[in-house]
């Protein structure tokens, strides 16, 4: 079976990072993976990464360059690749490799929805309704990362008689909290004594990184924020924290391969976005006992254990008030039968079970 991941980009974002676990579990299946970018330029940690698991990656021009050579290239793609499966992972611009892939009889075409960001703050104008009913019309198959993105790209009667869960699944064990690493790494950053907070997140727009610099104001220096990831807005952000006079209070660690040891140097992981589909970052701080706390917008399933705190948005002063009052505890990971379903172990043999059936 041959099967075509198309994205966005490959750097450090929630999706590239599902993807990248599901086919490094599934890289000795009798599946040929491969990987189609809108960015020519790509070089991040996980293309490397992606190289390495020996597999190809396509890096085509982005619509935003030129609409026409992204299609054209998109096209001698799909026309000579010879796919059994096209698995499309941007939201309602997956119609485009859809029409595509229909277009050249690829017998399985699949919609992925991860984020319910652009469904619900775009105006659905003439040409964004169009897209979405060529998305839903082109694919044959229905993926999501939760129910909440899976109605609202797919209407809730598609989704509850079409529908595949497709978890931001993990390898469970990896994100153990671990206390002598804790130990290290506070005393390496020199934060024995403070309460660090934790931010991972592609630094762009919609993943409000902004609101929680601002929020560092309202708190004393007791508090430490601890920033991971890279994006287009990493320059804007560290203006505006030397701005406010936060240079002391906030460090910028970039894209890293330590996530787990970094939950463990922390107390609180936040999480401001505007919007989300099915957060990894939360998942994998809960997993490792982590108090988090979670902007309102974030669909509710995100919470599995049910002790997540959730804060408005327009409100720095009731994030403030939820960070004080949360009391230092004693850590312990939590029970992993809860998480099962979000094994990787158990979400990578669902899946390929599903590609397997719909290929028949």
């Amino acid at each position: 079976m041959r099967v075509l991941h198309v994205v966005s980009v490959l750097q450090s974002g929630g999706i590239e990072t599902m993807l990248y676990r599901y086919l490094h579990y599934m890289k000795d299946r009798d599946i040929t993976f491969e990987i189609m970018t809108h960015d020519e330029n790509e070089q991040g940690m996980l293309y490397q990464r992606f190289l390495q698991l020996g597999i190809r990656i396509y890096r085509i021009p982005s619509k935003h360059t030129s609409l026409r050579k992204n299609l054209v290239a998109m096209n001698n793609i799909i026309a000579h690749g010879a796919y059994d499966v096209i698995h499309v992972h941007q939201g309602y611009l997956s119609c485009f490799p859809l029409l595509i892939a229909r277009f050249h009889n690829v017998p399985l075409r699949i919609t992925h929805a991860h984020s319910t960001y652009a469904l619900t703050t775009q105006r659905p104008n003439l040409m964004i309704r169009l897209m979405k009913f060529l998305n839903v019309h082109m694919a044959n198959d229905y993926y999501a990362t939760g129910p909440t993105c899976g109605e609202l790209l797919y209407g809730k009667k598609r989704w509850k008689e079409h529908g595949f869960l497709m978890y931001n699944a993990m390898s469970l064990s990896d994100f153990q909290f671990d206390e002598a690493t804790r130990i290290q790494y506070r005393r390496h950053y020199q934060l024995q004594h403070k309460r660090v907070l934790l931010v991972i997140s592609r630094l762009s727009k919609e993943k409000n990184i902004a609101f929680t610099i601002r929020l560092m104001k309202l708190l004393d220096d007791q508090y430490h924020l601890v920033i991971v990831g890279e994006g287009e807005q990493k320059a804007a952000l560290t203006s505006l924290t030397m701005s406010l006079g936060l240079q002391e209070q906030i460090t910028f660690l970039g894209q890293r391969n330590d996530v787990c040891a970094l939950l463990d140097m922390s107390d609180i992981l936040l999480v401001p976005s505007f919007y989300e589909g099915f957060c990894i970052s939360a998942i994998e701080a809960q997993i490792n006992g982590l108090q988090v706390i979670l902007s309102d917008t974030i669909p509710q399933e995100t919470d599995i254990t049910h002790t997540c705190l959730r804060a408005s948005i327009q409100s720095k002063e009731e994030w403030a008030e939820k960070i004080m009052n949360l009391p230092r505890m004693c850590r312990h990971n939590n029970d992993k039968m809860v998480f099962r379903e979000l094994s990787i172990e158990t979400a990578a043999v669902s899946y390929e079970r599903r590609l397997k059936e719909m290929i028949k």
